[in-house]
């Protein structure tokens, strides 16, 4: 179930995509720069008579500058996932982000105590109305009883047999505490 690359088992990850966010950004000067060229060039448009008033010129300004914050923000501090079990070190690495601003954790194996199976309601935005799910965690926690988040999914079955895999690699054992509604326990939680 989980992929497996020269000694190593990837838990999760997903990157951010990076060309969206340059596409805001240059999209949101091409618009700024014809909007602003079109208000020169052409006295009688449509957009000559929208943007007549002071008060749409600044909207649009701060819109095209808006979506270009954003887009570059989303460059610097993305929320990239990269989880994996590296076999040669013995180690869990779990990395959040991009460099200078990623958060990296790497665990020895003998410090993992337990693999903790849990389930959260959550909301899922479905038109205009909201609907309560139940999603399933896989939890990792080591001696300290700080709780590593590692995987999560609304299907029960993909947790149970993605938690046997690590139950194989790590060889500690899995606590089902999908039973109990909003399992937390006398944790930290770190990620």
């Amino acid at each position: 179930m989980l992929d497996r690359v020269n000694n190593k088992i990837y838990i999760k990850y997903r990157e951010n995509d990076i060309i969206g966010s340059i596409g805001a950004i240059i999209g949101s000067g091409f618009f700024g720069i014809s909007i602003y060229q079109d208000y020169i060039n052409n006295g009688n448009g449509w957009l000559n008579r929208i943007l007549k008033y002071k008060f749409m010129m600044v909207l649009v300004i701060i819109i095209s500058i808006i979506v270009f914050i954003v887009g570059a923000l989303s460059i610097f501090f993305a929320k990239d996932i990269n989880y994996y079990i590296d076999l040669n070190i013995k180690k869990i690495i779990l990395m959040l982000g991009k460099k200078p601003f990623r958060t990296e954790i790497s665990l020895d194996f003998n410090e993992i105590k337990e693999i903790l199976i849990i389930r959260r309601d959550v909301y899922v935005q479905e038109g205009r109305s909201g609907k309560k799910v139940d999603k399933y965690f896989i939890d990792l926690y080591d001696e300290k009883l700080n709780a590593y988040e590692c995987y999560d999914s609304e299907n029960l079955e993909t947790i149970i047999d993605i938690a046997n895999e690590l139950v194989n690699v790590l060889d500690v054992e899995v606590v089902d505490k999908t039973g109990t509604e909003d399992y937390e326990g006398f944790i930290k939680r770190i990620i």
